[in-house]
């Protein structure tokens, strides 16, 4: 038996069925690492925190929407949601940061 919103209760269709991440236009899942592939420390985080989200690299802004780990983790996890691709370039955000990123959702719609 098919329930409200599949299309059988009266021709009432009111779901949408499309391709897309819900996350937003791009959203693109990065970790970092602190100096030396070591802990990420409070003041690195902060550094890495204060250049994705303003233009002080001279790329696009990152917002953040969320983030995965605590200070003095071996590694924190991020999402970012933004136009563009962050940079790989170590030290790129920060001196003492490294980011890897780990996967890529964007909206195709």
């Amino acid at each position: 038996m098919a329930g409200i919103g599949f299309g059988t209760n009266f021709n009432n269709d009111n779901y949408v069925n499309k391709e897309g991440n819900g996350l937003g236009g791009k959203t693109t899942i990065v970790s970092i690492v602190g100096t030396d592939d070591s802990t990420v420390t409070q003041a690195e985080l902060d550094t890495f925190v204060n250049a994705i989200t303003s233009s002080v690299t001279n790329e696009p802004a990152f917002t953040i929407a969320a983030i995965s780990g605590a200070v003095d983790d071996a590694a924190i996890v991020l999402a970012l949601q933004g136009t563009g691709t962050p940079s790989v370039v170590d030290g790129h955000y920060g001196t003492d940061t490294t980011l890897s990123i780990l996967a890529t959702f964007e909206d195709n719609v």
